[in-house]
């Protein structure tokens, strides 16, 4: 195989990556969460409940995009450390703060982030 055919096949590879995470649009109409899929979600904090982690249960952030859906960001706690970027954020977060998730999908509009890849982020408006 040539270095042009190797160099093709490798780039097609990457961008067929890239198109596997879903990303929110601005104005669109909201994502369809698909089971077991990585997204990217932003919109509003409405609430969060962090109590369960300190039992070993899920710490809960609401979250409300700008198309109106409200979804629930999933933090796992027990044993296993999260691999997510951003997860020092959750302790200072605070509801009406905007805010971006990468994650997989569990079902009932739920974004489990913890895994390797995903992240909470602030997000700022932009001007």
């Amino acid at each position: 195989m040539s270095k042009a055919a190797i160099s093709t096949l490798l780039a097609t590879a990457v961008l067929g990556v890239a198109a596997c995470r879903e990303q929110p649009t601005a104005d669109g109409p909201p994502l369809v969460l698909t089971v077991g899929s990585e997204v990217t979600v932003r919109g509003v904090v409405t609430g969060i409940d962090l109590e369960a982690m300190a039992v070993d249960g899920d710490g809960l952030i609401r979250l409300r995009e700008p198309s109106g859906r409200e979804l629930t960001l999933v933090l796992p706690a027990g044993e296993r450390p999260c691999m997510a970027e951003g997860m020092s954020l959750i302790s200072r977060l605070k509801p009406g703060e905007k805010v971006e998730a990468v994650g997989r999908v569990r079902s009932g509009g739920e974004i489990f982030i913890c895994n390797e890849g995903h992240a909470l982020r602030r997000v700022s408006d932009p001007g």
